[in-house]
């Protein structure tokens, strides 16, 4: 038995929930039945109309749809599980039937358009946000789209009277502003506005500056220092006749140091060809006195077996250390007796030495005086 199109024109549709379309005679009370024009308002999004048995009427059957709601819904074939399409808010569409051999049957969607295939919604995008649209999508009857460029780009326009020179950009306001290089103190720039080709910035003639940093040297006024407190600061001068000039005393490249005048030296002077350590004293009644000193921290005298301490206050480096002792005759009368003094224990922080006379014999006292000297290659 077949069914064909409802006597009903047109029907107001309230979706709450999903809903079963019927033909109007029908047995089954509970669907809704058909109309030729279907006014949808869908309460929630997605909600789903299913379609009535197509093997139930003939070819040719038609329904229109209208969404005039704020959702979309859906229409399903008879099956309650083939989307036959979707209906936007605002779309107006109608469906057919060709093909009812099939209780899903076969549809045919006509977008309502006066006639024709027409855009029943329109949506303007940018997709790389280059462009503001606002206003999109428009959708029936009626709407109005505003297109701009974005504040940063349209503020281009406003270099349109500017002088020439280098374009900026102040990121927090969002405008561009011409800008052209300035020379520093000891800069100069030429084409600073980049109009006749790439700006060329060079130092000036006289450069002044407080301090240069180049790795770990430091140059501040007139100090230069190493950053590295356990680097080497050198200076080298090359080539074979080279040599370093600081206030005309010459530093040759193998390490030959000509110009000295006076040189003084506060601590040790470290060479072989210089004594390591030297006094002079006299014992008189085993009363010791020195007169001079050098790296000598003091001078006793052993009664018992006539022998002089001499201690250091820097040790020697070895024992292998040469020691020279001179005796004075000045106040003595001629013919003047010899005196002879030699080492007799070495220490690296001392040396004994004895004092004799020609035979021999201890000289107990030494009033006139004795001078030590102690030469070390360490």
């Amino acid at each position: 038995m077949a069914f064909f199109p409802a006597t009903e024109t047109a029907k107001e549709i309230t979706l709450t929930t999903n809903i079963r379309l019927d033909y109007p005679y029908s047995a089954n009370l509970a669907n809704v039945t058909v109309a030729d024009m279907m006014d949808v308002t869908a309460t929630i999004d997605n909600l789903n109309i299913f379609l009535p048995d197509a093997t139930e009427t003939t070819a040719g059957f038609s329904i229109s749809f209208n969404n005039v709601g704020a959702n979309s819904f859906n229409i399903v074939l008879n099956d309650e599980a083939t989307l036959l399409t979707p209906v936007a808010v605002g779309k107006v569409l109608t469906i057919y039937l060709y093909d009812t051999t099939t209780s899903n049957g076969s549809w045919r969607i006509i977008p309502f358009g006066g006639g024709v295939n027409g855009i029943s919604e329109l949506t303007l995008t940018s997709s790389d946000n280059s462009i503001t649209v606002t206003g999109s999508p428009v959708s029936p009857p009626s709407g109005t789209l505003d297109i701009k460029l974005p504040a940063l780009i349209a503020a281009i326009t406003e270099l349109a009277t500017g002088t020439p020179g280098i374009l900026a950009l102040d990121p927090e306001t969002n405008t561009w502003s011409v800008i052209s290089l300035v020379n520093g103190s000891n800069i100069v720039v030429t084409n600073p506005t980049g109009t006749t080709g790439n700006p060329a910035i060079g130092l000036s003639n006289n450069i002044s500056v407080t301090q240069i940093t180049a790795g770990n040297i430091i140059i501040s006024n007139d100090l230069i220092t190493n950053a590295d407190s356990g680097g080497v600061l050198s200076i080298t001068s090359n080539g074979t006749n080279s040599a370093l000039n600081l206030n005309s005393v010459l530093v040759d490249g193998e390490g030959n140091v000509t110009g000295v005048n006076n040189l003084s030296i506060e601590g040790i002077f470290n060479s072989p060809n210089t004594a390591k350590a030297w006094c002079r004293f006299n014992n008189t009644s085993g009363q010791i006195a020195t007169q001079s000193t050098y790296n000598v921290s003091s001078v006793s005298y052993n009664s018992s077996n006539h022998q002089y301490t001499i201690s250091f206050q820097n040790a020697m480096g070895n024992l292998n250390y040469g020691v020279f002792v001179s005796c004075a005759n000045n106040n003595s009368t001629p013919p003047l007796p010899p005196r002879i003094g030699y080492d007799v224990v070495k220490q690296l922080t001392s040396v004994s030495i004895v004092l004799t006379d020609s035979s021999g014999e201890m000289l107990p006292d030494i009033p006139e005086g004795v001078s030590v000297m102690i030469f070390s290659t360490s």
